[in-house]
This record gives C-alpha cells, sequence and structure tokens, in this order.
C-alpha cells in the first residue's frame, strides 16, 4: 500500500519527464491547430485535456490546461503503519507537503504544455504563447461549479528556450513564478483562483461562438473588485514593464513593504521599496510617514506608493517635502496599466476627491455617474 502511494506521489514529479516531442506541418497557426491538438492528447495526464487557439496576425496561441483537482491526484496519505492490536492504519500527509506536491504539479503541467508548443509549431509561425492551467471546481461564493484559473501567463518563445526542464535541480514553482513571471495561486489547494484572461486580451483570438462561454476569462475591468493577489500581480507587471527590475515580494511581517524592485537608471537607480494600497478611501497620514521611515531603514533609493484611491492633505504634505517618496493614485494608475500594459481598467469610487478629474482619460468614475 505505502508503495502504491509513493508511486502516485512520483507520477505527480514525473509530468515533465512524460512530455511529448513532435514537429508539425502547416501553414498558418490557425492550420496547426488540429496536429497540436492532437500531439498532446497523445500522452496527457490522466484527467488532463487541452484546449488552443490561434491568433495568426500576432503569432501566438492560448493554452488551455484542464487540470484535474487536488484531491484527485495528491494522495492524503504518506505511508501506513501496522497498528499494535492489528490491521493497517493510514498516516496522513502533513497539509503543507500536499500544498506543495499539488502547487508544483500546476507548475510542471504549465511548463510541459509550454514545451510542447513551442517544440511542435516552427518559429516563423509562432513567437508566443499564452497559458492558463485551470481547474473545474465549486465558486464557494456563488456555488456554481466552472472553470477557475490557477495559472496565467504569456510566454515568448526565447524566454522558454532559456529554461532546462531537465535540470535535477529545476523547482517548478518557483521557475513558473519567478521567471515566467506568471500569476499563480497561493491558495492552490484550496482551488484559490488568479485572475484569468480579460475579454479585452482575447478579443484577438478566434473563439467558436459554441465556445466563448466556457473559457474563463472575465471583463471586469474594476480595481476596486480585483482580490488582493491580483492586485499586487497587476502592480508588479506594470513595474517591470515600466523597465524596473527584480520584483520580489517582501515578507507579511516587513512593515511597510509589499516588495522591493531595482531601477536600473544610470542617475535615478537603486533600490526601490514598493506598497500597494487597494482602497476605496483615503490613505492617511499615518501609511506615508511610515513608508518614510522603511525607505531610511532599508537605505532605498525611492519609495513608491501605489494606491486605487487617494493620498490625505496630510500624508501629501510629507511626500511633497519628501522628493524620495512618491504616490501613483487612482487616475495616473488608471492611465499607466493602459499605456504600459494595454489593459484599460476603471476604478469606481461612490465618491471622489475633487482634485481628481473624471475624464475618460483618467477611466475613473463615481458610483452615481
Amino acid at each position: 500500500m505505502t508503495e502504491h502511494v509513493q508511486d502516485r506521489v512520483y507520477r505527480l514529479e514525473g509530468v515533465l519527464q512524460r512530455r511529448v516531442v513532435g514537429a508539425i506541418s502547416a501553414m498558418s497557426l490557425s492550420d496547426s491547430l488540429p496536429g497540436l491538438m492532437a500531439l498532446m492528447d497523445t500522452a496527457a495526464e490522466p484527467g488532463t485535456s487541452y484546449e488552443v487557439l490561434a491568433d495568426d496576425a500576432n503569432r501566438r496561441l492560448l493554452v488551455v490546461v484542464l487540470a484535474p483537482g487536488p484531491t484527485d491526484v495528491v494522495p492524503e496519505h504518506s505511508t501506513y503503519k501496522v497498528r499494535r492490536a492489528g490491521g493497517i492504519a493510514p498516516v496522513n500527509r502533513p497539509d503543507r507537503e500536499r500544498r506543495q506536491l499539488y502547487r508544483n504539479y500546476l507548475a510542471r503541467l504549465a511548463l510541459r504544455a509550454l514545451r510542447e508548443t513551442f517544440d511542435a509549431v516552427e518559429p516563423g509561425l509562432l513567437d508566443q504563447v499564452w497559458i492558463s492551467v485551470d481547474v473545474n471546481a465549486v465558486d464557494p461564493a456563488t456555488g456554481q461549479r466552472g472553470r477557475r484559473p490557477m495559472v496565467t501567463s504569456k510566454v515568448d518563445r526565447a524566454l522558454m528556450d532559456s529554461i532546462n526542464l531537465d535540470a535535477p535541480e529545476l523547482d517548478p514553482g518557483a521557475c513558473v513564478e519567478t521567471v515566467l513571471r506568471s500569476h499563480a495561486s497561493r491558495n492552490a489547494y484550496e482551488v484559490e483562483p488568479v485572475a484569468p484572461f480579460t475579454s479585452h486580451e482575447l478579443c484577438m483570438f478566434n473563439i467558436p461562438g459554441d465556445q466563448e462561454e466556457s473559457f474563463a476569462f472575465d471583463s471586469r475591468t474594476d480595481l476596486l473588485e480585483m482580490r488582493p493577489t491580483d492586485f499586487e500581480y497587476l502592480v508588479r507587471d506594470l513595474f517591470l514593464a515600466m523597465g524596473l527590475r527584480g520584483w520580489h515580494t517582501t515578507s507579511s511581517n516587513d512593515a511597510g513593504v509589499d516588495a522591493v524592485v531595482v531601477d536600473p537608471g544610470e542617475w535615478t537607480g537603486g533600490e526601490v521599496i514598493v506598497q500597494a494600497k487597494r482602497y476605496s478611501k483615503a490613505v492617511e497620514r499615518a501609511t506615508v510617514h511610515e513608508l518614510l521611515g522603511v525607505m531610511g531603514e532599508k537605505h532605498a533609493t525611492r519609495a513608491i506608493l501605489v494606491t486605487t484611491a487617494w493620498v490625505a492633505p496630510a500624508g501629501r504634505r510629507i511626500i511633497d517635502a519628501n522628493p524620495r517618496l512618491q504616490a501613483i493614485e487612482g487616475p495616473e494608475l488608471c492611465h499607466l496599466v493602459e499605456q504600459h500594459l494595454g489593459r484599460p481598467v476603471t476604478i469606481r469610487h461612490e465618491r471622489i476627491p475633487p482634485h481628481w478629474q473624471t475624464s475618460p482619460a483618467t477611466r475613473t468614475s463615481a458610483q452615481d455617474e
């Protein structure tokens, strides 16, 4: 019995080694889809299936991996022991180990699908793959069953080619989150989803009319409706798109700091502290003062406060008096997201401060407008 349980764990850890290799001859990305689907299905993991869509004009594919849930693949027990009174009793696998096994399993599925896709389609046709690893699960908020994206990413061929999937030291979870800069669920074992690709992003892909409702994408663009982790991912993607490097998320007990990035500029470069506040009301003076203190303690070059709201007057005075402090308020945040990430977003506050302009350029609005 113990050997059977261990075999299941070995199978989870061997996903990358079982990937298939094949080349597809086609005149266009759309023409390559039947062959690619057949190739991937030949050795699909148990309970796993694929959906693939093409964007010929931009030479990219959307690959959706439909994965089994955590209890379907992760053994609940780690071993079995013989009782003194007779019989055999299972030994439960520690929660942390179960979570880690499932996290890495989903990461391996993503890496495998990416590698198989780039290997199968010639470089002249395919430059980028969008990957979404989804799990069919019940949403606790609605009680309805549906797809819940666990990992999403947009990966260029050159980046994928730089990864050695056969290296024994490869940490699949770390690779997906830090190298590929994916959005990965922090509580995958509880099937807590990340934000799906939006309808605005997917409009370039040719989605058949009878399949539109099955794809897990979201047309909502209100930053206040985002989950905290999704908002953090958005801020991360924005800063990296603006040229900053080395986004590093800090521990939860590191007061006043959500992440640290590096500005590569010759004159203004250095370590930059980032604090992200998804607020519906003003950021008060105490928060700004705390950020100022942390900047000094860590000897950072700058500190940037990013908020969906605005800074209260007392906090604004601290920022105005310290050139190394910067605040990105709601309207500017919306503008930067659209400019650098190509995502039109909005922030719907019930009330907005007088100094905000509710023009289409800022894409912010009051609820009663």
